[in-house]
């Protein structure tokens, strides 16, 4: 929703309304995706013994071509809505659970002009004064994607470095 006095508006000019799509079963999520362009992030292959989807979550892309597209159409209004139609994710966040271990699965767009491919890195919790999981993070073509464990977790460095190769569909 575009509001073009900010100090109505907590001095922003737009406002979003937003119910994004949560699942509580793989196979939802799989379907909802099939409809999706670009890059998803997916089970992995060699995903460890034992361990059940819990939870999935995508947020639609932001756009600042949007916004610009609703301001223009709301021209001389005070408040003008419409509803963002989109066909690529912005953020993907999949949780996998095994007793008090979990794995995490997440990707985000970057939306800065710092979009350049890094490597996959591992940092331990330990280690880390960013974090408090023990992740592998990479970032390609736009996007930025983190597989991350609870500190505790059995599973290896090694063992995350695999799974990161195989938890995204291009």
């Amino acid at each position: 929703m575009y509001v073009s006095d900010k100090k109505l508006n907590g001095d922003s000019e737009f406002m979003y309304y937003v119910e994004f799509p949560k699942f509580t079963k793989y196979e939802d999520y799989e379907n909802w995706t099939s409809k999706l362009k670009g890059t998803i992030v997916q089970e992995p292959e060699g995903m460890p013994e034992g361990y059940t989807f819990v939870k999935g979550v995508i947020q639609s892309p932001f756009s600042r071509k949007f916004e610009a597209q609703v301001k223009a159409e709301a021209k001389g209004k005070v408040v003008y809505s419409k509803k963002m139609e989109w066909t690529e994710a912005g953020e993907i966040k999949l949780e996998y659970k095994k007793g008090k271990d979990n794995i995490i699965l997440h990707m985000q767009t970057v939306y800065t002009e710092d979009k350049e491919a890094k490597g996959y890195t591992y940092e331990s919790a330990a280690d880390s004064q960013h974090t408090d999981r023990n992740q592998v993070t990479w970032s390609e073509n736009g996007k930025i994607f983190f597989l991350s464990v609870n500190p505790g977790n059995p599973l290896t460095e090694e063992d995350l470095m695999k799974l990161a190769k195989t938890m995204i569909k291009k």
